[in-house]
């Protein structure tokens, strides 16, 4: 583009900023200061600006990066101008705090806390070709290379005896009640003074639910045209709204909803059905697949260890289950984790099919909570023997799902419930190398039931 060149800036951390949190509202509000910080990214881009990405410049779900075609004279201005706004918005909002809670600042030490937060990135690609899709992996490239060589700063505060904080272990805690350093206090005074209604307050067993679209770089990098792009961005800013619907219908609140990317809460027992309508959303209306993950636990798990896990889970299906998958992890009390995972679809002779996994916990999960709480310990008992871990060896194949028939036709309220073709061709296409996650179907199903009967 004449006289225009392309900037990609970025800032951070975002993923652990958000994840420090105790409470959904916590959760939330990281999310939320986040995108604020975005809006004022945003608000310095020069007039003649061309906006590639984000496709909104507010409201909730703002990504951490910009993409805009910007003056190539005063690119590089405009992108130390942008991490100016940044570090001026978070004194701002420091500054703000400290009128309320005066007593955080400690002689000056939350404004340095505060100043040490942010890391800004950009690169600059001087010379576009017009190749949109080429020009975004070699922005991408030379970004990625900044990250990797950026400076580190030398962390401002000298050790103490004072305790660190109690959620990112890093800032000295200025709040000893709260546990808490600046940047956490920032986020919880934001998290009082803004409305939220938490899904799940009453519940004994929350979810937390991540998804994120497949090969997303790979389809921005197929874009010949800043038009194509544009218009993709638009595609992914009128998904976020769905997204959010969609999780209101299953009783839960949305995070973050950024496009592709989703973070959610949910009541632990309409999780996995929530994950389920929202790849389908997803493929509709994007095009392409997505990966999920849910991560269930009781509420006394701290929720940060359950965003920590759900984001562990995304990754599980992305990659041990090839994308277009859910996995689940289960937060036992005990400390166990019980994992389970199945692809939305899985492919046959060339041929996309309709996976088995989710609907089998969905089958077996309508026979109730007397029929779960004693068929899979029945199975387990039965298939012991056969170390069900790993790869499964196709000569155990029929004859682990003859001891699941037998199993079956002798619990009192499961002959005829589950289609055992489905069974059958769960067990030697979706278990092939997990074969650990046929038995797993199972009891997660049962460990929703005896946590959450009523639901």
């Amino acid at each position: 583009m004449k006289d225009k060149a392309l900037l990609l800036f970025q800032f951070g951390p975002v993923q652990g900023f958000i994840a420090q949190a105790e409470t959904a509202q916590d959760l939330w509000a990281g999310s939320d200061l986040l995108s604020k910080l975005t809006e004022t990214v945003l608000k310095v881009l020069p007039e003649g600006a061309e906006e590639v990405f984000p496709a909104k410049r507010e409201g909730p779900g703002l990504p951490n990066r910009v993409l805009a075609f910007v003056p190539r004279e005063t690119a590089t201005e405009t992108a130390r101008a942008m991490a100016d706004a940044l570090r001026t918005a978070l004194r701002e909002m420091a500054e703000s705090a400290l009128k309320v809670h005066p007593e955080w600042s400690h002689d000056g030490t939350f404004l340095l806390q505060v100043k040490a937060f942010p890391q800004t990135s950009w690169a600059i690609l001087e010379e576009p070709s017009g190749d949109m899709g080429q020009d975004y992996k070699t922005i991408g490239a030379l970004l990625a290379a900044r990250r990797n060589t950026r400076e580190f700063d030398a962390w401002p505060e000298e050790a103490t005896k004072y305790p660190k904080d109690i959620l990112s272990g890093k800032e000295t805690v200025l709040d000893k009640k709260l546990g808490f350093g600046a940047m956490n206090l920032i986020k919880r005074l934001h998290a009082e003074e803004a409305p939220f209604d938490d899904p799940v307050k009453q519940d004994d067993y929350v979810a937390v639910l991540m998804m994120d679209g497949d090969t997303m770089g790979k389809r921005l990098s197929a874009f010949k045209t800043e038009a194509e792009h544009q218009a993709f961005s638009e595609l992914l800013l009128n998904f976020a709204p769905k997204a959010e619907a969609r999780i209101k219908d299953y009783q839960g609140q949305s995070i973050y909803v950024g496009g592709d990317d989703v973070l959610a809460v949910l009541p632990a027992h309409l999780a996995v059905a929530c994950a389920k309508a929202l790849a389908a959303d997803f493929s509709a209306q994007i095009g392409g697949t997505a990966s999920a993950g849910v991560a269930i636990g009781h509420k006394s798990v701290p929720l940060q260890e359950l965003v920590n896990r759900a984001r562990e889970a995304e990754h599980r299906a992305k990659e041990a289950y090839g994308r277009n998958a859910l996995a689940l992890a289960i937060h036992k009390r005990s400390g166990e984790i019980l994992w389970w995972g199945s692809k939305w679809k899985y492919k046959q002779d060339g041929e996309a099919w309709d996976a088995c996994g989710l609907d089998l916990f969905d089958a077996f999960a309508q026979c109730g909570k007397d029929v779960a709480g004693r068929f899979p310990y029945k199975l387990a008992a039965l298939l012991q023997p056969y170390g069900l871990k790993g790869e499964l060896p196709s000569d155990l194949a029929d004859l682990i799902l003859a001891e699941t028939t037998f199993a079956i036709e002798r619990t009192d309220g499961m002959k005829g419930k589950l289609d055992m073709a489905k069974l059958a061709t769960f067990l030697k296409m979706e278990c092939k190398t997990r074969a650990e996650d046929f038995l797993g179907l199972f009891l997660s199903v049962a460990f929703l039931w005896r946590q959450g009967e009523d639901k």
